[in-house]
C-alpha cells in the first residue's frame, strides 16, 4: 500500500491529486462536506479532508465519483491534464465519396477485403512515384 499512496502522491506540475480536488472544491466554492455529501456511500467530510491532503488514496469507485461531480475526466484527475477526445466518425469523414467507400468496405467479404486491399496498395504507390 506504502507504493500505491507514493504514486497517488506524485505530482504532475507540482500538484498532487489532493492538491487539485481542493482546487477544483475551491473554485467550486464548495465546502468539504458539500462534497461528501454528493458522493455515494457514506463519505464525510474529514474522509474529504484526507483526500485532499494525500493521506488516504480514494477507492476506484469513489475516483470515478469525483470526476463525475467536477465534471472533469480521469485522466485530468490523476495526472492533471485531458486527453483530447477523438473525432467522431462524421468528423473524420470529408467528402460523400469516402463515405461511399466506407460503405463498400464494410458490405465486403474478406476475399473481397483483401483484393481491394491490394488494388488500393499498388494504386497509392503508383499515385506516391
Amino acid at each position: 500500500m506504502a507504493a500505491l499512496n507514493s504514486t497517488f502522491r506524485q505530482t504532475v506540475g507540482m500538484e498532487t491529486v489532493g492538491q487539485r480536488l481542493k482546487r477544483l472544491r475551491k473554485s467550486a466554492r464548495l465546502t468539504q462536506a458539500d462534497v461528501a455529501a454528493a458522493l455515494p456511500g457514506d463519505i464525510n467530510r474529514s474522509y474529504i479532508a484526507k483526500i485532499e491532503k494525500d493521506e488516504k488514496v480514494p477507492s476506484w469507485h469513489i475516483m470515478c465519483a469525483l470526476a463525475d461531480f467536477y465534471d472533469i475526466g480521469l485522466d485530468y484527475l490523476r495526472f492533471g491534464k485531458s486527453v483530447a477526445p477523438l473525432k467522431a466518425s462524421c468528423e473524420i469523414v470529408e467528402d460523400d465519396a469516402e463515405v461511399g467507400l466506407l460503405r463498400a468496405w464494410r458490405a465486403m467479404d474478406e476475399e473481397e477485403r483483401s483484393l481491394f486491399a491490394a488494388f488500393a496498395s499498388r494504386f497509392g504507390l503508383r499515385k506516391a512515384s
